[in-house]
């Protein structure tokens, strides 16, 4: 029996690596001797298979063989080569001398070869785009696509602040425009430091604590406790006073006092030299206790507690609280004056006065400011009381360092309420003369009408 293969249809693939032909092909088979034509055949078959039967055209030799069944045959077209394998039927061409090849189920492929190369049948590109152009800070990138070299941009690099020069708390930093890939804008812009989260200008200011930016005290720096004068000089807050600034050149803190002091304080050459403590209210300077100078007149009682009498030679009284002046002893034989500052220098030392009543009003409103000064004043007492136990109650809290102590009072040759009551003189009269008392069951300041010719009271003196 003899079977012919033939080529039913020739269909055209394009392939990466050359053009194919695909044919397919049909087989005929028949027994007995074939047409004309002088061949050399030479077929075998294996038990239970067909013998395939080759044919030649011009130039080429053809055999055909099978095995467990199935149909191989091949033949040669010029330089083409048409053969089965297994089960299915691969048809390969070649030329020059390469041979390509490839096989499939249920079908016959015709392959072919450029010169120098194998090609097989494979399945379609895979699209895949790589960075052909690399993207700057200045220029866009360009990415390609393998299969089929479509071109497309990609996005320019965005610049950014980077940090060359760090901040410090008492310096600017820089900080440079770069470009991811390294590349420098050539710009630069400074870097303040930060307090918290608040920048600030290390040129004028600094940061006290974490969210709190102060000025420079000129080019000093101060802590929660100190505070700036006259953007020259730091100086220390004085205890639980108020008052937040002072001359430091002046005045000063004292350990376990609310009071501003001046510096060295007073001296009275009248009376051996004696020293007193002065304390800053406001802008007044007053005296830090009771004026003690003997002068003619003057008079000290003769308790230190409860009543007595009062004597012209010194006591333990006056050492403590200081001496009692009628109203004419304290005012030197100067007239009532209302003025701020009074201008009467009375008893006191050389650059200190007397104050009238309208500086005693003045104080007031300091310590209180919802205070009249012709009036009484709420609460002035216990801010202006000495907190010390020579108050027989209710002590003072002393939040100016005025240190007012309970002196008592004089009159007529009887010396009264020492430990209870602080009376105190100013240079204003209007038929008796004003002046100021604190009691000690009481938190005010009472604003007196007392009497001038009779009555002995202390005196404080305000600086001039």
């Amino acid at each position: 029996m003899r079977c012919l293969l033939w080529a039913n249809a020739i269909r055209p693939y394009t392939l990466a690596a050359g053009f194919v032909l695909a044919m397919v092909f049909t087989f005929s088979c028949s027994s007995g001797g074939g047409g004309g034509g002088s061949h050399d055949d030479d077929s075998s078959s294996s038990a239970g298979g067909v013998a395939g039967v080759s044919s030649s055209s011009a130039g080429g030799t053809n055999r055909s063989s099978s095995s467990g069944g199935d149909l191989v045959s091949s033949s040669s077209i010029g330089d083409v080569t048409v053969s089965s394998s297994s089960s299915d039927i691969a048809v390969s061409s070649s030329s020059s001398d390469n041979a390509v090849s490839s096989s499939s189920i249920e079908s016959v492929v015709v392959s072919s070869s450029s010169v120098g190369g194998v090609v097989s049948s494979s399945s379609a590109c895979v699209e895949s785009w790589s960075v052909t152009t690399t993207a700057t800070c200045i220029d866009a990138g360009v990415e390609t696509e393998a299969c089929t070299g479509t071109t497309r941009a990609k996005a320019k690099l965005a610049w950014a602040w980077k940090v060359t020069t760090p901040a410090t708390p008492t310096t600017v930093g820089v900080e440079t425009e770069t470009c991811p890939n390294g590349d420098l804008s050539g710009k630069t812009r400074p870097l303040l430091p930060k307090c918290g989260t608040l920048e600030y200008d290390p040129a004028t200011k600094f940061c006290q604590s974490p969210g709190v930016v102060k000025d420079l005290c000129g080019t000093a720096t101060y802590t929660a406790t100190q505070f700036c004068y006259n953007n020259s000089k730091v100086g220390n807050l004085c205890g639980n006073n108020p008052q937040q600034s002072y001359n430091p050149n002046l005045y000063e803190c004292k350990q376990n006092s609310n009071g501003i002091y001046l510096k060295n304080g007073i001296t009275d050459s009248r009376d051996n030299n004696k020293h007193y403590e002065a304390v800053l209210i406001g802008t007044q300077t007053w005296m830090a206790e009771n004026l003690n100078y003997a002068a003619s007149g003057s008079k000290c009682g003769s308790v230190l507690t409860g009543s007595g009498t009062v004597e012209d030679a010194n006591t333990p009284t006056c050492d403590t609280y200081g001496r009692l002046y009628d109203w004419s002893t304290a005012m030197g034989g100067s007239a009532s004056s209302n003025l701020n500052p009074s201008g009467v220098q009375g008893v006191c030392p050389s650059g200190w006065h007397l104050p009238s009543d309208a500086e005693w009003g003045a104080l007031m409103q300091i310590v209180n400011p919802s205070c009249s000064p012709t009036d009484d004043c709420a609460n002035a007492g216990t801010k202006l009381k000495a907190n010390s136990a020579l108050w027989s109650t209710n002590t003072g809290t002393d939040d100016f360092g005025f240190s007012a102590l309970p002196g008592g009072y004089g009159y007529i040759g009887s010396f009264y309420d020492v430990g209870n009551r602080g009376n105190w003189w100013s240079a204003t009269e209007d038929t008796d003369a004003y002046g100021r008392i604190m009691l000690y069951d009481d938190e005010d300041v009472y604003r007196n009408y007392g009497n001038k010719f009779d009555g002995l009271s202390s005196v404080r003196c305000l600086q001039d």
